[in-house]
């Protein structure tokens, strides 16, 4: 269990990928960069739609916002058409951030929506009941159950996702 917890508490970036073509779902974590975390996880998807996309993203440090780090989390996209035309967004901060905390209700539905297919709801039940009572139950509680949940999915997918 120590040496789980050492390589846990190493981890710097993390990704999540899915793929409509495949209903497949990619990640990766403990990357030392954000790119190369988003290229693993497109590549775990194993996906032809996720490598031609991952193939013609630039990734690319801003200045700006790693200045405003770990104040703010903000993130810039541009996208580049075929026909010219450019798309720009930035993103400052996000729902459960520092300027935006989420609710626990939102936070519940979040967990379920990210371990549905990997603990039936009876674990996932028992998981939130003990982080609601964190402080006052020894970490070993939670750590067992979080040892009862599956590494790959076994479980049906039912929840819509966060909207």
């Amino acid at each position: 269990m120590e040496r789980w917890r050492a390589n846990r508490a190493a981890c710097q970036y993390s990704a999540i990928a899915y793929s409509e073509s495949t209903k497949r779902w990619g990640y990766a974590w403990g990357q030392e960069s954000r790119a190369a975390a988003e290229r693993e996880a497109i590549g775990h998807c194993q996906a032809p739609d996720a490598q031609a996309l991952l193939a013609r993203v630039e990734v690319h440090p801003d200045e700006r916002f790693s200045a405003r780090y770990p104040r703010e989390l903000s993130a810039a996209i541009t996208i580049r058409t075929k026909d010219q035309r450019v798309f720009v967004k930035e993103q400052h901060g996000y729902e459960g951030g520092l300027n935006n905390p989420m609710s626990w209700d939102r936070t519940v539905e979040k967990f379920n929506w990210l371990s549905e297919p990997f603990a039936d709801e009876d674990l996932r039940n028992r998981i939130i009941s003990v982080v609601q009572q964190l402080d006052a139950r020894p970490i070993s509680d939670l750590m067992d159950l979080l040892a009862q949940v599956r590494c790959t999915a076994a479980f049906p997918r039912t929840h819509p996702g966060i909207q």
